[in-house]
């Protein structure tokens, strides 16, 4: 990443009003989760900030469909199955089931924005933030849930008669990935929400980011009261602004020239020709006061010739077949035996026997040594 944010996003739900719109850095999120994990876990022994990194909540009530009329015209409330209850490969790792877990701040938050729009679309950011001052002033939890021998973990919200869950971990990404794009996963889960008799229909859709250490964070979510389709992908990626995959360099060609002389494309082809040749002779000129400023690969090439004009001294050279351009070079290698090395050297081709020459494209001491002859 080319600054210090971490990412933006400017989201805007379906008619138009805006919801949210923040730059959230990496120090910032950092506290935000560690504050999250105080609330979340404080007696587990495995809560810690590196094992549960990746196990965020990251869920809302979704949309809360209108009754529909019945044959007669009488609106009909449907209702919808009980809270989901821990399987049995599953067991509860900390926390309280957290049913009506969002009670006292749904009409004041939620059903604000979920009212009018028939989509609608959070951060991830936003709603730990609520999530985490909602369980200081009233106590509840989510249920974080870890399945024995697995290192999956799954955060369940429960509201009325709807509940669901999303799973994080290594092993979850498994489960309901649709696509890649960049550096972001966009997940799908479905689970409970699109029961047919749930009070609360709808579809889940999940952006999460892997780090580094291959770790999972969400990033945003939205809901749709419509079944998975292409009309919903297409909704969920105009909000979702992803951080860029690369800086100024990148693996493809195009892509570098297209980043490195953005500016240009845009003019006419006079201004591009003119951009790009200014954009050049700056990157030559910083390249040569860099090394101008300091020992670099100039200083250490000339220091090298140097040091190998001197250490010729004592080798003799001698003409080595008809042709004139070979020459067999002796060198005294010392120690007891006064050992001499017999070794043949080409300068037209810059090649000696040794293979030093060719390596570094610097004359070894045997090359030296027959240009201290010519002199």
């Amino acid at each position: 990443m080319t600054s210090n944010d971490l990412f933006q996003l400017n989201q805007k739900d379906t008619i138009g009003k805006e919801i949210h719109s923040s730059v959230f850095t990496q120090d910032h999120i950092g506290a935000l989760r560690e504050a999250l994990y105080r609330g979340l876990l404080p007696n587990a022994e495995w809560a810690t900030l590196e094992s549960v990194s990746s196990f965020f909540p990251a869920l809302l009530p979704p949309v809360r469909n209108e009754p529909s009329p019945d044959q007669d015209g009488a609106l009909v409330h449907e209702t919808g199955p009980e809270v989901e209850e821990p399987k049995e490969d599953e067991e509860v790792v900390a926390g309280t089931h957290p049913e009506n877990f969002i009670h006292d701040v749904e009409d004041e938050i939620f059903e604000r924005k979920f009212s009018e729009p028939s989509q609608v679309f959070q951060t991830v950011e936003e709603l730990m933030v609520v999530i985490n001052d909602y369980q200081e002033t009233s106590g509840n939890s989510l249920a974080i849930r870890r399945s024995r021998g697995s290192s999956r973990a799954f955060a369940c919200i429960s509201h009325a008669n709807c509940s669901f869950r999303v799973a994080f971990g290594p092993k979850a990404r498994q489960e309901g990935i649709i696509l890649k794009r960049g550096n972001c996963n966009l997940w799908h889960s479905g689970a409970a929400v699109t029961a047919a008799k749930d009070e609360w229909k709808g579809t889940l859709y999940l952006a999460t980011v892997k780090s580094a250490g291959d770790d999972l964070y969400p990033v945003a979510f939205a809901i749709t009261v419509d079944g998975e389709d292409f009309h919903g992908w297409l909704w969920f990626l105009q909000h979702l602004k992803l951080p860029p995959r690369y800086g100024f360099r990148n693996s493809n060609i195009s892509e570098s020239a297209n980043n490195m002389f953005h500016d240009a494309r845009n003019g006419n082809w006079l201004d591009a020709i003119d951009g790009i040749l200014i954009k050049m002779s700056l990157r030559i000129t910083k390249s040569q006061s860099k090394y101008e400023g300091k020992d670099g690969v100039v200083d250490n090439i000339l220091g090298l010739a140097t040091k190998r004009w001197e250490n010729c001294v004592g080798c003799r050279v001698y003409a080595s077949g008809n042709d004139g351009e070979t020459y067999s070079v002796y060198q005294k290698l010392g120690g007891e035996l006064e050992e001499e090395a017999l070794l043949k050297v080409r300068p037209v081709d810059c090649v000696c026997d040794c293979g030093k020459w060719q390596a570094i494209g610097v004359p070894f001491v045997h090359g030296m040594a027959y240009f201290r002859h010519q002199m």
